[in-house]
């Protein structure tokens, strides 16, 4: 086997190097899921952890029932039970998945009674937060009220003595230390959606995480070798001139042609879909300093513009803008990665 010519094995060696985002994107989002352990599942509450002593506490089921219940732990627990294992993915990207054990929630709604004209199904938590879930009971067909977590009682932190699993619905669904269920005949606007989050909590692509981190990884990619290409071509510059030939002004201008829409259009459907989700954009560090980003991207592209025009002289400027604009990115996608992680620093 002939070996490669060293510069393309340095030109691979870079894109792989350039590719570990993305990389990284496809084994987090997409690999099989894999448990997380209780002790390393995030935690986020509204008011802290209420403590709870399961043999005083109940679970009330009243609005429009035939028959209004009041359950108690023991009861619950004795009920036919139902095993999944689910994702709990947080609105602001952490997830978690862990196998959930509880009575399905259909199966408390037809010992009720549901009646006719109803459209929610409210849950209310001890520590005052409350969200919603549509009904015909149709589309809580695989909702549980769990008591067990991994195998184990529902830690506190997780809502002992029993919390919603909603496996197809967003975490604010996910309502924990439930005390109250409630159905009623409007759409009930819980915690978050009454601050702005959209009472349909429903996971799709528009408010899967996934989606703006891979095309932002692919971004990242085509524009760190329209970077590598910018600084080759520099006359003054020494590095990268072992890469190919091919790595030349028009592969400049090719894979600048292709960053420059991808990482807008991206921007522009994350900014857009978290508008739609949670009622505002920007609002925190990693939005921000996204939006920051986009505009040295842009500005950077309107000087290489102007460049290839010769208009105005060189602009000189155009390859500093365009790197700070290449490196707000990066910096971007480790604050996403870091906040799906579930650090709070974001």
């Amino acid at each position: 086997m002939v070996p490669l010519p060293k510069p393309l094995l340095y030109f691979i060696g870079l894109t792989t190097l350039l590719a570990l985002p993305l990389l990284a994107v496809v084994i987090i989002a997409y690999s099989p899921l894999m448990i997380t352990p209780n002790g390393e599942f995030f935690v986020d509450s509204i008011n802290g952890t209420p403590q709870i002593d399961a043999n005083a506490w109940h679970l009330s089921v009243n609005g429009m029932v035939d028959h209004p219940l009041t359950l108690t732990y023991q009861s619950i627990i004795t009920m036919p039970n139902v095993t999944e294992t689910a994702k709990l993915i947080c609105v602001d990207g952490p997830s978690g998945t862990a196998v959930w054990t509880g009575v399905p929630l259909n199966t408390i709604l037809a010992e009720a009674g549901v009646q006719a004209g109803a459209v929610s199904v409210v849950f209310y938590g001890a520590d005052g937060y409350s969200s919603s879930l549509a009904l015909p009971q149709e589309n809580t067909s695989d909702v549980l009220l769990a008591w067990e977590m991994n195998q184990v009682p529902l830690p506190p932190d997780h809502g002992y003595p029993i919390r919603v699993v909603a496996p197809n619905e967003i975490g604010y669904k996910w309502v924990k230390w439930v005390v109250q269920i409630q159905v009623v005949n409007y759409d009930y606007q819980g915690y978050w959606e009454s601050r702005g989050y959209s009472n349909n909590g429903e996971i799709a692509p528009t408010t899967d995480w996934r989606l703006h981190a891979a095309l932002f990884s692919v971004a990242f990619l085509l524009g760190g070798l329209a970077a590598v290409s910018g600084i080759k071509m520099r006359p003054e510059s020494t590095t990268f001139r072992d890469l190919p030939d091919f790595v030349s002004r028009r592969f400049h201008i090719a894979t600048s042609l292709l960053f420059l829409p991808i990482v807008v259009a991206t921007f522009v459907y994350w900014t857009l879909a978290t508008l739609t989700l949670e009622g505002k954009v920007f609002y925190t560090f990693h939005g921000i300093l996204g939006l920051i980003c986009i505009g040295f991207i842009v500005a950077g592209a309107i000087g290489g513009l102007l460049r290839i025009r010769r208009s105005e002289g060189k602009k000189p400027w155009h390859g500093t803008v365009s790197l700070l604009g290449y490196g707000l990115l990066l910096l971007t996608i480790l604050l996403g990665f870091a906040l799906t992680a579930g650090n709070n620093i974001i």
